[in-house]
């Protein structure tokens, strides 16, 4: 069956090159598997999560994969699967979306219950929590195919993160930008009411941002290093 980074390496390339036939999917899971596609950037843990658990069930077919906790009978553990495999594949093809060292650091996700239909971790959003354990009890209860999953979820990863790409390619900036323009964005930046985590971040990344600038032009930052934002990344 192959170790976790080949499965999950071979699966990106095969939807890069071919992306996978989301129409070959009935209605009910193109829905649930677009949903965590769609919420992914706001929703790490669950995405990370459910690739754990598609990638766990390719290696080990018999395995449960709801019972994602050692102590649970039958159960793994899936937080040292994801640290070891996922979270470091993450990190490589989709950046945006890797957490720091495991989706399982998430107290929505870190819970002492298998992710049945009555899981009781705390999803900020209902629906992708819902798609994240039907998913789940679609492959266990109805014998569904995980590399499916696997692969509908690439090519919707790839494609999501190609569009932003091309977007960002095709912005020009100007040379030279009014002090007011720049503090008028930030203010906008910094105030406004995301659905997604991470808002209160953006000051401290946007002054490092500064410091960067002001190493490469200014005498007195030469030689200088600057530190590691470390989890702001």
């Amino acid at each position: 069956m192959g170790d976790a980074t080949s499965i999950m390496e071979n699966a990106y390339a095969k939807a890069n090159k071919s992306p996978f036939d989301l129409n070959a999917m009935d209605e009910k899971r193109r829905e649930w598997i677009t949903t965590i596609a769609d919420a992914c950037e706001s929703q790490k843990a669950v995405t990370t999560a459910l690739l754990t658990c598609l990638v766990k069930k390719r290696i080990e077919p018999e395995q449960d994969i709801r019972l994602h906790r050692k102590e649970f009978a039958g159960g793994y553990s899936a937080r040292v699967f994801d640290t070891k495999y996922v979270t470091p594949f993450l990190k490589k093809r989709f950046p945006r979306i890797a957490m720091k060292e495991s989706g399982w650091l998430s107290r929505s996700i870190e819970q002492p219950h298998p992710f049945t239909l009555d899981f009781p971790g705390k999803v900020r959003d209902e629906k992708v929590k819902h798609c994240f354990l039907l998913i789940q009890d679609d492959i266990e209860e109805n014998n569904a195919d995980a590399e499916k999953y696997l692969l509908a979820l690439f090519t919707l990863l790839i494609q999501k993160f190609t569009e932003i790409r091309s977007i960002l390619e095709g912005v020009t900036f100007p040379k030279e930008i009014p002090i007011d323009l720049i503090i008028g964005s930030l203010k906008s930046h910094f105030f406004h009411k995301y659905r997604s985590a991470g808002a209160s971040k953006l000051p401290v990344i946007a002054i490092y941002s500064l410091y960067q600038l002001m190493m490469e032009d200014i005498t007195r930052y030469r030689n200088k290093t600057l530190k590691s934002l470390g989890g702001c990344h």
